[in-house]
């Protein structure tokens, strides 16, 4: 053909030759098949315990067709599975069975009677006002969450949910407190793990625990680059701990509350709910979300399943943990320009330190913590047994 491409009868052949190869590694990778095997043939444990092996199918084995990117939770004509509600307090709930439909969470029960006030366990996730005087504005309405029955679950779900698997920790706040330490680390790790932990009592000094660490933490009100802080200690912590934790934003909420009519079930959510804990009687007494969690019995060494892992990231010495003379750690914040002490405070506040060590032989750390690295911070705190900070 003048002008234009030429192919020979040999060219022809092999082009022939590898599309019949690529039709039939489709054909070999793409058959049907009707259920979800594990290595040895056996179909894989379902992920929350009480649920019929054969509830957790293949999306499409109704057709007749296994989707390999999809299982879902499916009842056809039998009883929906329930949710269930292992742990509360105000601010934080164990759910297993939490179903969200179009951004909206759904408890299936035949005992309403039996789960909280609303206002106990989530809110719309709004920004607090200054003196908290817009909280009844951020008490959640049917938008938010719904208890229905099993009967009005099939009306509404039909035969089945798509599977969010595994352990989620889903923080229901704004970002408005989310990008400080003292917040992320101090109030919401904490109270996250101290009433996930309360399912395993027989958790180690060493950290070992049953439990299976989180999949994913979801955020469904706050943007991905909304929950860092300055000092990037609360992704050290998270990624330290949590290695392979997963984190959605409110893009990925989003993306999922605009498939309509289609609802998914997680296997076990630890809700949190910052709005919701300051319900509690607890936060009255101590402006603080987690002190709700505390309501809840743990082992005495609930802490150390966060605690270790950073540690040994740190490379804290057990000589570290346990000085042979008191160790005294000020942490000066005289070059932020803010929060700090008047200068002649802060002068005779370094001398009477000074004046300690040298009569008892402590050891003193004056420091400014913005010129450690993170694993330095955290070998100094793990060394003091005195520590203060200017604050005002």
């Amino acid at each position: 053909m003048p002008g234009g491409l030429t192919t020979s009868p040999r060219s022809r052949k092999l082009s022939g030759f590898l599309l019949l190869i690529f039709l039939g590694l489709l054909f070999l990778f793409f058959r049907p098949s009707t259920s979800v095997h594990g290595p040895s043939g056996s179909r894989n444990k379902a992920l929350v315990p009480g649920i019929d092996q054969d509830l957790i199918v293949s999306d499409l084995d109704s057709i007749g067709w296994s989707n390999k990117f999809e299982e879902v939770l499916r009842w056809d004509d039998g009883p929906i599975p329930p949710t269930s509600i292992n742990v509360h307090v105000p601010g934080w709930t164990i759910f297993d069975r939490l179903y969200v439909r179009e951004g909206t969470l759904y408890i299936v029960t035949n005992y309403p009677e039996l789960v909280p006030p609303h206002k106990f366990i989530t809110s719309k996730g709004g920004r607090i006002a200054e003196g908290n005087v817009n909280l009844p504005q951020l008490e959640p309405t049917e938008d938010d969450i719904r208890v229905i029955s099993t009967i009005q679950a099939k009306e509404l779900f039909g035969r089945s949910a798509s599977q969010i698997s595994g352990v989620t920790f889903l923080v229901n706040e704004s970002p408005q407190f989310l990008t400080h330490l003292y917040h992320f680390v101090a109030e919401l790790l904490f109270g996250l793990w101290r009433i996930y932990s309360s399912l395993d009592p027989g958790l180690k000094p060493n950290g070992h625990t049953d439990l299976p660490p989180p999949r994913r933490m979801s955020f469904p009100h706050v943007a991905a680059t909304k929950w860092r802080d300055y000092a990037s200690m609360n992704e050290f912590i998270l990624r330290g701990v949590f290695p392979s934790l997963v984190m959605e934003f409110s893009d990925t909420w989003a993306e999922r509350a605009a498939l309509k009519g289609k609802t998914f079930v997680y296997d076990r959510v630890v809700f949190s709910d910052r709005v919701a804990a300051m319900h509690g009687k607890q936060f009255a007494s101590t402006e603080r979300i987690a002190s709700e969690a505390f309501q809840v019995k743990a082992s005495a060494h609930w802490w150390s399943a966060i605690r270790m892992p950073i540690l040994e990231l740190s490379k804290v010495k057990k000589s570290d943990e346990k000085p042979v003379f008191p160790v005294i750690t000020y942490v000066s914040r005289q070059k932020w320009g803010r929060r700090m002490l008047r200068e002649e405070d802060h002068l005779r506040l370094v001398a009477g330190l000074q004046k300690l060590k040298e009569r008892h032989g402590y050891e003193l750390n004056i420091v400014e913590l913005d010129r450690l690295s993170r694993s330095d911070q955290i070998r100094l705190a793990a060394r003091t047994t005195v520590r203060t900070q200017s604050q005002r």
